[in-house]
């Protein structure tokens, strides 16, 4: 409410892999929307800050390992468009289970969520941020590596620059405006496997990204992939962003929009289970990246829709028989185990924040959602869930949203559900 990020621009050098370092430069627009503001305040956790500059130059600053204060030479009127630019380095944050900034295996990259952490927004391990799911800016990266390594980032490819020997920049500008959590790197030997699949709405380019030994496995586990863009495109509108891409990683996934980290022990298992993960990370697209939570206590309101979309797509590639099954192998699941390992049984909202990444948010989500498209009947169902995606797109919402979106969208009274 004090300022507006616009953009995140990231000049990251991660040639260090063996000492698993980076040095980087962010440099940060931003505007004011309030009057008299000595100083702005970063998310940065336990990487070294070298100097803060402006185009005016250096900023006094003061960092604690977790917050980046900085001061400014005169208080920025409210509108104005400024920048800083911020110096650091250092070896990028792991939460202790799952996220982060990962060198491993041959890969470089980051997961922007940590498991273990609350919140567990984890911009903030890999560059000074506004992290949180209401903030929302594009992009630019500038990534430096070599040894073999080249980024295949999010985002348009703008060009690479080489720097002698086998270093080279790759950048990429992404765009529109994305939450901190799903801005992301990756880095590796990628070999890209590109084509258009052709949709209600148009001509999706979609890439999948892997090294060359793990790319025709990865094909062929994502044989039906146009079906479940088509499915999900029907129940919850176009596809927003310029490409549907994924990018093996070690320790996926995550919905990173147009460049989905996804696990490369995956290109193994059956294809079935590569279609439930994909089709769950796809769905992520509009719930969680276009539509967002308003804070990690409503995780269900991105986990419930993504895990559903696995059903909706399995309906669709594999017919009504299948769809029943996924749906009913769920509920008793959720019956069974989701107050077991979650300690308890849960409401989705409030969660707790030590299950928010439990089994209710995920499984007992998606049959809320089953229940709600049996409740409204499919026609109002996919009115109500394209309608949400259109009224809301780039903006958060709570479950009190939710419920009154649903109700502006199909005009029915939804207090007797919820």
């Amino acid at each position: 409410d004090t300022f507006d990020i616009l953009h995140y621009d990231i000049a990251i050098d991660v040639t260090d892999y063996a000492g698993q370092q980076i040095k980087a430069a962010t440099t940060i627009t931003y505007t004011p929307l309030m009057a008299g503001q000595d100083f702005i305040r970063f998310e940065l956790w336990d990487l070294q800050v070298d100097s803060v500059t402006s185009p005016s130059g250096a900023l006094i600053f003061s960092n604690d390992t977790q917050t980046l204060k900085v001061d400014f030479a005169t208080q920025p009127a409210v509108g104005i468009t400024d920048t800083l630019t911020v110096y650091y380095q250092g070896h990028p944050h792991r939460d202790p289970d799952w996220g982060g900034f990962y060198f491993e295996s041959g890969y470089i990259y980051n997961l922007g969520i940590g498991l273990t952490t609350i919140p567990p927004n984890f911009g903030k391990v890999w560059y000074p941020c506004f992290d949180s799911f209401v903030e929302r800016a594009t992009y630019t990266y500038r990534v430096k590596s070599a040894g073999g390594y080249k980024a295949w980032c999010q985002g348009d490819f703008l060009g690479e620059t080489q720097l002698g020997g086998d270093t080279v920049v790759r950048t990429f500008f992404m765009h529109p405006a994305i939450p901190t959590h799903v801005s992301a790197i990756a880095v590796s030997d990628y070999q890209n496997s590109d084509y258009v699949h052709t949709g209600a709405y148009g001509d999706v380019p979609v890439r999948l990204s892997a090294k060359p030994a793990q790319l025709a496995a990865m094909s062929a586990k994502f044989a039906d992939l146009g079906g479940a863009i088509d499915a999900l495109e029907y129940w919850y509108g176009q596809h927003a962003f310029n490409r549907v891409g994924y990018a093996l990683t070690t320790d996926g996934a995550l919905e990173i929009p147009t460049n989905i980290a996804y696990p490369s022990f995956m290109t193994g298992q059956p294809i079935q289970d590569n279609q439930d993960l994909y089709s769950h990370e796809l769905g992520h697209h509009w719930w969680g990246d276009v539509v967002t939570p308003y804070n990690h206590n409503d995780m269900w309101l991105k986990e419930g829709p993504a895990e559903y979309s696995g059903h909706l797509v399995e309906e669709w590639v594999d017919g009504d028989s299948a769809f029943v099954e996924i749906v009913k192998d769920n509920q008793l699941f959720v019956l069974e185990q989701a107050h077991v390992q979650d300690e308890g049984f849960r409401a989705l909202s409030p969660m707790p924040d030590e299950w928010i990444y439990g089994l209710h948010t995920y499984y007992k989500g998606a049959s809320v959602l089953h229940n709600l498209r049996g409740y409204l009947g499919d026609t109002l169902f996919r009115q109500a869930m394209s309608g949400i995606q259109a009224d809301n797109a780039f903006t958060t919402l709570d479950a009190n949203g939710f419920k009154d979106a649903l109700e502006a969208s199909t005009g029915k009274d939804l207090d007797p559900f919820f």
